[in-house]
């Protein structure tokens, strides 16, 4: 990892810790462990062990729906669970981004290493479920204005190949969403989807 993402992730940790103390409060080792063993899971069976079905934490169940759909990748049920989590307030866009840092005192650098993968493979696996289940392409292109403000985040370029994959259905979702997208994710999709009208992604484009 860079200086400047560590010092990117730093800030962020530090920032939800700040504004949301309950996330590091309620982080006890043991959690953070059974969400790493989550992330490595290796078949349905061994991912339920370590998920509490009852829980109410959001993290758990954001860790639970990714590996579920990296195991079952065409599975449309799992794929729309997963797209109901995209983040939709600040503390759980805080949530998100905390998996790319410690999560507790002594949480083991392989289980750091864990999560931060699992984070750095979200963008792809929303993307992908996206394209299995495009009724859910609305909050897949709002979520855009959020995710495109982390500098290292590939959102836009996989917004993109959802684009060119599902070109109505995406366009359709711009035009009926109350977000306007980011300047940054218009210019990728200009360069990256192919089309050569681009005045729907101009209309919906921020300053």
């Amino acid at each position: 990892m860079s200086r400047r993402k560590l010092q990117g992730t730093l800030f962020l940790f530090m920032s939800a810790i700040l504004t949301f103390p309950g996330i590091a409060q309620s982080s006890n080792c043991d959690e953070v462990h059974d969400l790493a063993q989550m992330a490595r899971s290796r078949s349905i069976r061994a991912l339920q062990v370590h998920h509490r079905d009852n829980s109410r934490d959001y993290r758990d169940h954001v860790v639970f729906a990714i590996r579920r759909f990296e195991l079952t990748p065409k599975n449309p049920r799992a794929a729309e669970e997963l797209l109901k989590l995209i983040p939709t307030d600040e503390e759980q866009e805080l949530v998100i981004h905390s998996f790319e840092g410690l999560l507790c005192e002594s949480e083991s650098q392989t289980d750091v290493r864990t999560l931060s993968g699992l984070h750095d493979r979200m963008t792809r696996d929303l993307s992908r479920a996206v394209l299995l289940v495009p009724k859910r392409m609305e909050t897949y292109v709002a979520y855009a204005a959020e995710a495109v403000q982390d500098p290292h985040s590939d959102y836009a370029i996989r917004m993109a190949q959802v684009c060119r994959a599902k070109h109505r259905v995406f366009v359709n979702a711009v035009e009926t969403s109350e977000q306007v997208l980011p300047r940054e994710a218009t210019s990728l999709l200009q360069v990256q989807s192919g089309f050569g009208s681009t005045s729907w992604i101009q209309t919906n484009a921020g300053p």
